[in-house]
């Protein structure tokens, strides 16, 4: 379709009035209306930016560089001179660029630099209604901004999720509506006889075979919680032994870009795409051909848990709203059908809309952040959503315990080092941990914490999984994976074709490349405060994992019993599968995370000595009546 064709342009004379009179504009609609790629061009070609930029924020890097990839090449102009990009630790600009995409966490980044953004003129917030906490802490902070300069400009770009709230928060903010055509689709609610997985799989089987049996036409989206139950249930596709000519796909975040590239291509003549999906094709992309949804119903959510400091993966219901935009995707082109995997009156008792972000994770960044940029009473501010005041001293604690802030709730000299670092509190105060003691071990420390805040790298292709396991056992090491890492990353850069090289080890290509371009960015900042790095044959594994401790503390693990474990918050804690480690004889190590499954899972371990423990003390708050005391607690000798 031509650009000029998208439901989009016929809004285009009121999304500019309405612009011009307003600080704040909404835009709802359903995806594929053109409101992201076409939103920036209007205002660019209109002159609403004439002194300063066209910021848009996205919550993924991957959407970042594509969308800004299309704008430039349907403005005519290449990339990174009127159109640029910046993600961490990337930028594709120029003094010429006038419509800039970016990450959230990018633009919270440059708002510590430039607290009234006098670099921009229009914000451009897309993909809201997914409301990350970063996205809430940023409408915030724009809030804040609208008070002080009259010429700033804010569009809140949304699926039409929630928009009312938006709204509301921004003085009664006018809501432009994109409406698109779309066509009715039939809900048939069909559960599945238990509520089990492989129930759930039986009847995924049985309504495929019914729509090829009745010859219904169009591709089919499955939705689907996790990766584990999506492989799963493409084999039991596969074993189906149905025609020839499906095509079955699968599509969630840890996938090379390769195979994800293949969701797009148009579906051959004679062929029918089968797409089992997580919920990342309920909104934030956009799938041509679907005329099939099959819903299970249910997503996995990430939930920190402020007792144990671990975050625990759950299976949850789907919110109403949830439902509604994953039928909608089977009826964009023509008539459609939506098989819900569960009753309708299951479906009557469930939440409006989903939990935010903010209420079911650590907000420790984001306190970080407040204190860097002067505010101390962090429960006083204006979130559009509150999180509850024990997730904020929850995360205020952590931070004490990571010495980044002081009782006054000010940013130490400690903090003001880990705020320069693009990376979570406890991977940026291990660095920190590396450049004051251990400056021999700074270039490991950044190999490790590059691995440890990218999506893991490990690829296990359906029907090769056994391959990609034996491929990964290369790189087993007695110390643990974190050790491992290095080993990997020392191969990467050697390798000539580092393509054949992540094909051959069963590695994601583009997630290599992003702990490739991480780490250097990190040792980049490191040397601007002229500490020379230090590269070695001979790894300063101590120094390296003594630092990785001090920043994840609250993850060191000690055995107490076969197999099991404990930290200072967290019992009954396992090594993780996955782990390229032999556990009978590991006693300490430290995880690079620590989730909560089927059970309390440790990933990526570095294996500890005890007397690198016995000086460590670890601080428990608790609270005694009103009065806060604090008491500490060793490792036990053994």
């Amino acid at each position: 379709m031509n650009d000029f064709g998208l439901p989009i342009y016929k809004y285009k004379d009121d999304l500019i009035k309405k612009l011009s009179t307003n600080s704040v504009l909404i835009v709802e609609s359903p995806t594929g209306s053109g409101k992201t790629t076409q939103i920036p061009r209007i205002i660019y070609e209109a002159g609403l930016a004439k002194l300063g930029k066209i910021g848009v924020t996205q919550p993924r890097r991957i959407a970042t560089i594509s969308i800004a990839e299309y704008i430039a090449k349907h403005i005519g102009v290449n990339l990174g001179e009127e159109v640029g990009y910046k993600i961490r630790f990337q930028e594709v600009i120029s003094p010429k660029t006038k419509i800039k995409l970016m990450t959230d966490g990018v633009l919270l980044q440059e708002l510590k630099k430039d607290t009234l953004l006098y670099e921009y003129d229009v914000i451009i917030i897309d993909e809201a209604h997914e409301r990350s906490l970063n996205i809430d802490f940023i409408l915030g902070l724009l809030k804040d901004i609208l008070n002080k300069r009259n010429d700033f400009k804010v569009i809140i770009s949304s699926a039409t999720i929630n928009t009312k709230i938006f709204s509301k928060y921004f003085n009664n903010a006018p809501i432009l509506s994109i409406e698109t055509i779309t066509y009715p689709v039939q809900i048939i609610y069909n559960p599945p006889l238990l509520n089990t997985s492989k129930s759930m799989i039986l009847k995924i089987k049985e309504i495929i075979a019914g729509i090829i049996k009745e010859k219904k036409e169009g591709d089919i989206l499955i939705f689907l919680s996790g990766e584990k139950e999506i492989k799963e249930t493409i084999k039991e596709i596969h074993a189906l032994n149905l025609k020839k000519d499906l095509i079955i796909l699968p599509l969630y975040g840890r996938m090379a870009k390769e195979a994800q590239e293949q969701i797009f291509m148009p579906t051959p003549k004679n062929k029918r795409k089968i797409i089992v999906s997580t919920n990342i094709a309920e909104t934030s992309i956009t799938i041509e051909n679907i005329k099939i949804v099959i819903d299970s119903g249910k997503v996995k959510t990430n939930k920190f848990q402020m007792k144990t400091h671990t975050y625990s993966l759950q299976e949850v219901p789907i919110s109403k709203s949830s439902a509604t935009q994953r039928a909608g995707r089977a009826g964009r082109l023509s008539k459609g059908t939506c098989y819900r995997l569960y009753k309708r009156d299951e479906y009557q008792l469930r939440d409006e809309y989903q939990k935010e972000e903010i209420y079911r994770t650590d907000l420790s960044e984001v306190i970080l952040r407040m204190a860097d940029i002067g505010i101390k009473n962090f429960t006083k501010f204006d979130f559009i959503s509150k999180p509850s005041i024990k997730s904020i001293q929850t995360a205020s604690d952590i931070l004490k315990s990571l010495d980044a802030i002081n009782e006054k709730n000010e940013l130490t000299e400690i903090g003001k080092y880990m705020i320069i670092f693009p990376l979570i509190p406890i991977h940026s105060r291990a660095l920190v941990e590396a450049m004051m003691h251990y400056q021999q071990a700074i270039y490991p420390t950044t190999i490790g914490l590059s691995f440890l805040s990218t999506s893991g790298i490990f690829l296990l292709p359906q029907n090769e999984e056994i391959e990609a396991r034996q491929a990964h056992l290369k790189y087993k090491n007695p110390l643990g994976d974190l050790i491992g890492f290095i080993n990997i990353f020392e191969d990467y850069r050697k390798a000539i074709n580092k393509e054949d090289f992540a094909k051959e080890n069963y590695l994601d290509l583009q997630g290599l490349e992003e702990i490739n371009n991480v780490q250097r960015q990190l040792e980049n900042i490191v040397s601007s405060f002229d500490i020379p790095i230090v590269h070695k044959n001979e790894i300063d594994h101590e120094g390296y994992l003594k630092s990785i401790m001090r920043g994840m503390k609250d993850y060191i693990c000690f055995k107490t019993s076969k197999n099991k474990y404990k930290t200072i918050k967290a019992q009954n804690v396992v090594i993780h599968p996955g782990s390229l480690i032999n556990t009978d004889s590991v006693k300490y190590f430290v995880a690079g995370e620590i989730i909560e499954t089927s059970k309390r899972y440790a990933r990526a371990i570095g294996v500890l000595k005890k007397e690198w423990l016995n000086n460590i003390q670890f601080e428990e708050n608790k609270k005694n009546s009103s009065k806060r005391k604090q008491t500490t607690t060793s490792f036990p000798q053994k």
